[in-house]
């Protein structure tokens, strides 16, 4: 009987660690809701296996850190709070979970619990190049713009490619030097869409979006998530006197998919062997065709079409099955229709 026990609990925390292991792995992809139910169970499993089976404080936080991101993704804040301070017990998950935190609590307007937060983080990372940007910003929205300062010099000795910090950087420069510093973070970025994409979610996800505009404007390239972000953002802001600006960015985003769908597109790599080039063989017209629905799809969740966003993203699938943001927003698009 007791041999039995044993091997019960021992299959049951095996569950567990499955639970956990799964909904990472749907995580990776995405797959939020149903990630956040598998999530749970490896919290707090039905059979007694879970992490709070006899304390209220976890064994190991994996599970409530991911937990956590998933909320956050689906703008759950309060919730996301909850299980990120959870997740913060154990000493694994501690230097993200008190980044996610001081990102909750900067979206809150509490800047100075957000700069208590980052600084808790940064006690188990100091090198933690996203917590260390978040700080300048925490700093310069509470008025410390000498300490500020002093904290974005330090930042680029310790990452002279850190543009969040660059950006601060500029926002904290006087007005002689502004445009010195604006300069020299242009220099940098190289006019790389990717590059002022980063930068621009960065300084989102915390909720500072006419920074994320800013930066945005900064790239003189018409890439079409740049078009998306911009939208985005400025209907996050909730300007109604700017909406027609937000819709135009989807619109633009819609006419670059429609204008190079047909395009024929050729591969622009050199293969230095046959081997090689087998690896890259792929019909790029039919990946170009696939690219071009996914942002008439995106374009049309822009402009509050759901239904119209999931058949882009459906003809988008035909041509490349595998597309995983496609699916992604696919379920948004299709969350949206059911509400």
């Amino acid at each position: 009987m007791r041999r039995d026990s044993c091997l019960l609990r021992k299959h049951s925390g095996e569950m567990k660690w499955t639970h956990i292991r799964l909904g990472c792995q749907l995580f990776q992809r995405q797959v939020l809701l149903k990630m956040l139910i598998d999530v749970r169970n490896g919290v707090s499993h039905g059979d007694g296996a879970g992490l709070t089976w006899r304390s209220p404080n976890p064994y190991g936080s994996e599970a409530y850190y991911n937990l956590g991101l998933s909320q956050f993704c689906q703008e759950k804040y309060d919730e996301a709070y909850d299980s990120f301070y959870k997740a913060a017990w154990t000493n694994e998950q501690q230097e993200m979970s008190w980044y996610y935190l001081a990102v909750i609590s900067c979206r809150r307007g509490d800047y100075e619990l957000a700069l208590d937060f980052v600084e808790k983080g940064l006690i188990k990372n100091t090198h933690n190049i996203k917590a260390r940007g978040l700080k300048a910003a925490v700093l310069r929205v509470l008025g410390k713009k000498d300490e500020a300062c002093a904290w974005i010099a330090e930042n680029l000795k310790t990452d002279p490619f850190d543009y969040v910090s660059r950006y601060e950087a500029v926002l904290n420069a006087s007005a002689e030097e502004k445009e010195a510093r604006l300069k020299e973070l242009k220099v940098l970025m190289r006019d790389f869409h990717e590059n002022y994409l980063q930068t621009a979610r960065d300084c989102a996800e915390a909720g500072f979006f006419e920074e994320a505009l800013e930066v945005l404007d900064g790239c003189t390239k018409e890439w079409p998530m740049l078009f998306y972000y911009r939208g985005a953002y400025l209907l996050k802001l909730g300007r109604a006197d700017e909406a027609k600006e937000a819709f135009a960015c989807f619109n633009k985003l819609m006419d670059y998919g429609e204008r190079h769908l047909n395009d024929k597109v050729k591969n622009d790599f050199f293969a230095v062997s046959l081997p090689d080039f087998l690896i890259f063989e792929d019909d790029m017209d039919r990946r170009n065709k696939a690219h071009c629905y996914y942002l008439m799809g995106l374009a049309n969740i822009g402009l509050g079409n759901p239904e119209a966003a999931v058949k882009d993203f459906d003809k988008a699938l035909e041509y490349d099955f595998n597309h995983q943001n496609c699916r992604i927003y696919k379920e948004l698009a299709k969350r949206e229709l059911s509400q």
